[in-house]
């Protein structure tokens, strides 16, 4: 609510406010938004006047530690009389309302399987190409300097492999579980988006006899053995009832 009544009274008096904590942009979104005619971008250290034309637009964000956010735009029209809700307000107002969304990639960690029938005492293996341009977010984890694949990655490849190897196989009322799982040795993505020759590949290995999940790294060129990184075991169990045990 403060950033709202900050920004209402900013773009009213067409003035902006000092950003103190902020030096740089994301690169990410510097890289789209310099693709775009007549935008510009205010990273004021102090503050000053907002040169705009008669409708300006403007935006204020809230970010929770739990991933809860919150966004809002205003709208604000100089010299207009039109859309004026109070004397106070002149020319303002909300051009963005409340809706709950759920972001979701639409792309699957696993880029590249092929199914093919295998005798019980085989293993299925799941390749993901880590330097592919669709899973880019993933090089933005950095852990004291150093980008490292998530740990939440980890589990995603775990279970798309073993959603994927037993697709057909899955009982009424049972489900899949990997259990006792470890992460040995974490994956480094350093330099992985800036050269497209040295690629880097997570494989998932599972056992169907013995329930057996591996995940481990090698790269393209690269004579060295594969890497451990994940191993643990895939154990079936039955579904709970929710209506008996609510």
């Amino acid at each position: 609510m403060a950033g709202m009544v900050q920004l209402a009274g900013n773009m009213m008096h067409k003035s902006t406010s000092a950003i103190s904590h902020l030096r740089h942009l994301n690169h990410h979104i510097l890289s789209m938004l310099s693709d775009g005619k007549g935008k510009s971008i205010d990273l004021s250290r102090q503050s000053s006047s907002l040169a705009c034309e008669d409708v300006s637009v403007g935006g204020v964000s809230g970010f929770a530690f739990q991933g809860t956010n919150a966004h809002a735009l205003l709208s604000h029209h100089s010299g207009s009389v039109a859309d004026i809700d109070t004397v106070s307000r002149p020319g303002l107002e909300m051009v963005w309302q409340r809706e709950r969304c759920w972001y979701t990639v639409n792309f699957d960690l696993m880029v590249s399987c092929s199914p093919v029938h295998v005798s019980p005492s085989s293993a299925c293996t799941f390749t993901c190409k880590m330097d592919h341009p669709a899973i880019a977010y993933l090089w933005d984890h950095v852990i004291s300097g150093q980008a490292l694949l998530p740990g939440s990655a980890f589990m995603e490849l775990g279970y798309s492999s073993v959603a994927c190897a037993l697709r057909d196989s899955m009982v009424t009322n049972s489900e899949y579980a990997v259990c006792d799982s470890v992460i040995a040795l974490p994956l480094s993505l350093d330099g992985i988006g800036e050269s497209a020759v040295n690629g880097l590949y997570c494989t998932a290995e599972l056992k169907l006899e013995t329930g057996g999940l591996t995940l481990s790294s090698e790269k393209a060129d690269s004579s060295l053995q594969k890497r451990l990184h994940v191993h643990g075991k895939v154990h079936m169990q039955q579904k709970l009832d929710r209506a008996t045990t609510d």
